[in-house]
């Protein structure tokens, strides 16, 4: 029996998408960004969702080089020159 959140179906779910780019996680974020055409895109990073808010970002910018994204949160504060 498993009883922690990390060893547990979930998180290893998440693990296996951070892998998978072309998954259907991020296929449903990519079309959402298309969608909607934002000019600025805000995400909360925080350590537990770092891996996977970076992705994000980086998925916003191959769609709009121009969107404006910000991330906020403990975890960029200390890892400024990660953030574009």
């Amino acid at each position: 029996m498993k009883i922690s959140y990390l060893s547990g179906i979930g998180f290893d779910n998440y693990l296996k998408n951070l892998d998978q780019i072309n998954g259907k996680v991020w296929k449903e974020i990519k079309l959402t960004i298309e969608e909607f055409k934002p000019t600025v895109v805000g995400i909360s990073a925080k350590s537990q969702n770092f891996t996977s808010a970076l992705i994000v970002a980086k998925l916003v910018k191959a769609i709009d080089s121009q969107t404006v994204v910000i991330m906020g949160a403990p975890t960029p504060q200390w890892l400024v020159q990660v953030c574009y």
